[in-house]
């Protein structure tokens, strides 16, 4: 998503006095408003010596400016406050322009190909500013970004953009940093590869909490894990101080319950199984592992949801969906996201099967088969009351989807297994890489690759996340159960 005039009106150019080891020197970077009031973001380093972690002890001047004119509303800001470690500063403006809006913060979703933009103003455009854009790289205590524009000999003299806002969405996930760089002559230079840094923003949440929110959209199946964490009442308060959640003596009862499990959810699946961890004691084995499971769909793209939504709820076109993953249960997580928003439960991964991954030829008839087996199953019908069960069954609520693992299907056997079952949404797994072959069976058949792309690896990332989380869990329900009943023994 390009930045937008509204966006570089909230974004300005910052320039302070820096005292370092080898004398004072002149501090530039960018900044952008993150609250109404003046509250601005920005890299330490822009504003402080990093070597030494000390702040400029003088104002800093901030100018903003109206999109494609030179900066012409200046004002000071003072330190609030700030981490030379992890390199990012909260400033205070003493005033902003009447017609700027404060981005909205929100986390990155890692493991997904996500494009990213930027507006700052660069050594390559000090006064009016430009705009970068690409593809997030890679995830973790840094975003590692790609920028076309930071390959070009003049665009690639960044320095200036750090502090600028990383933006996914339209929403500021990150303060960019650093860039790759490379010396090319005597105090000039370059950017390797066009690699670019960024600070993901939940590193702020703790230090920032008093300042700033970093909440993102409410995530799904709230609902559903609340239901689940109601035997465990007496011990959700435990779990609420893991989640670090405001106040939780104030609440109690269903509210209660609701607060952890929305905390659990959006704190991602490391988070929502140490939470859980306090509270197996009064839950099933079959509660915790239906909680992890919810947790572990979240890291799912919301974006690539959708997207699989859109085709499998349209009525119109009844297309194929290609998925770059190679794990069964990864399809499933995605079906698992999409559906909620569609019908406010997951129920669509009631009415989700998948072929076995080795079938005898002619593949088309082996698909047949399978697909007939696994709806017969479904229906608990005979061969010849499948054709009625299929027309009575609501697909609009419950689509029954059909996983295809690899190797991927010809374009013929697909469409001719679509023209045999028209009812059925055919998932395909396409492996870690959408190939060319992938491209040409998505052309000629209009089966949708589901954007943004997975990211390189992550997909068995988040498997043995899920699995190391759920051995402990598991571990620790039957120590926590056994304890119990040696005490009431």
């Amino acid at each position: 998503m390009p930045v937008n005039d509204a966006q570089k009106r909230a974004i300005a150019r910052l320039t302070a006095r820096i005292a370092t080891r080898d004398g004072p020197k002149l501090g530039r970077g960018t900044g952008f408003l993150v609250r109404q009031d003046g509250l601005m973001l920005t890299a330490f380093h822009a504003i402080g010596d990093l070597l030494r972690g000390v702040p400029t002890a003088d104002p800093i001047t901030v100018d903003f400016a109206e999109p494609g004119a030179r900066p012409a509303f200046s004002t000071s800001a003072t330190l609030v406050r700030s981490s030379a470690k992890d390199d990012w500063a909260l400033l205070r403006c003493a005033k902003v322009p009447d017609n700027v809006a404060a981005f909205t913060l929100a986390p990155i979703c890692p493991g997904f190909e996500v494009g990213w933009s930027s507006f700052g103003f660069s050594e390559a455009a000090i006064d009016m500013g430009m705009v970068y854009e690409g593809t997030i790289r890679s995830f973790g205590r840094r975003l590692q970004l790609f920028a076309e524009e930071a390959t070009a000999a003049e665009a690639s003299r960044i320095r200036g953009l750090s502090g600028g806002p990383c933006l996914v969405d339209g929403y500021a996930v990150g303060i960019i940093q650093a860039a790759n760089q490379t010396e090319v002559s005597k105090g000039v230079w370059e950017v390797r590869e066009g690699a670019v840094f960024a600070l993901p923003l939940s590193t702020l949440v703790e230090a920032c909490k008093d300042e700033l929110s970093i909440r993102g959209p409410s995530p799904p199946f709230v609902p559903e894990v609340a239901h689940l964490l109601a035997p465990a009442d007496n011990l959700l308060r435990g779990a609420a101080q893991i989640l670090k959640l405001p106040d939780p003596t104030a609440i109690r009862g269903a509210a209660l319950a609701e607060r952890v499990a929305e905390g659990m959810l959006r704190g991602g699946l490391k988070l929502a199984s140490e939470a859980l961890d306090a509270v197996v004691l009064g839950l099933s084995l079959k509660n915790v592992i239906q909680i992890l499971d919810f947790a572990g769909s979240l890291w799912i793209h919301e974006r690539a949801a959708e997207h699989v939504a859109r085709v499998v709820a349209c009525k119109d076109e009844k297309k194929a969906i290609f998925i770059n993953a190679s794990r069964p249960d990864t399809a499933q997580r995605f079906v698992h996201r999409a559906g909620y928003p569609t019908v406010r439960h997951p129920g669509w991964t009631s009415h989700l099967r998948t072929v076995p991954s080795t079938l005898p030829e002619p593949l088309l008839d082996a698909l047949e088969r399978e697909v007939r087996r696994i709806l017969l199953h479904q229906f608990k019908c005979d061969d010849d009351e499948l054709d009625g069960e299929l027309s009575e069954h609501p697909h609009d609520t419950k689509p029954i989807v059909v996983v295809i693992p690899p190797p991927l299907p010809s374009a013929t056997v697909l469409s001719a297994l679509q023209g045999r079952f028209p009812q059925i949404r055919f998932a395909l797994l396409a492996g870690e890489v959408i190939t060319d072959e992938a491209r040409a069976i998505s052309r000629e058949t209009g089966a949708e690759i589901i954007e943004p792309l997975i990211a390189p690896g992550h997909e068995e990332q988040a498997r043995k996340a899920h699995a190391r989380a759920l051995a402990i869990l598991q571990a620790s329900h039957e120590a926590a159960h056994r304890t119990s009943e040696e005490r009431r023994s």
